[in-house]
């Protein structure tokens, strides 16, 4: 692998690692599964789900974004660089 090959590939890598949680969150509000019913187990064994990632699901939800525009969405996420995190 040449240099520049390691050094896109460790670029990429660090901006995975920045945004991850915003692509989970997204990803888990269209789950087929009701990501909230497992958090409400969660929290009947001690642990507690954030209210603020309670929310930023719901929020997501309510988008109600077909498959493209989710698609779309996730290549926002991932191309900018350097932004506040909506999260």
């Amino acid at each position: 692998m040449t240099c520049s090959a390691l050094y896109r590939l460790s670029i990429s890598r660090l901006s995975l690692q920045d945004v991850w949680g915003e692509l989970f969150l997204l990803q888990a509000a269209y789950w087929p599964v009701d990501i909230l019913v497992v958090a409400k187990h969660i929290e009947e064994e001690g642990k507690i789900l954030p209210r603020r990632v309670v929310s930023v699901i719901m929020e997501c939800r309510q988008l109600q974004l077909d498959l493209l525009e989710r698609s779309l969405l996730e290549t926002i996420i991932l191309a900018r660089k350097g932004e506040q995190k909506i999260i």
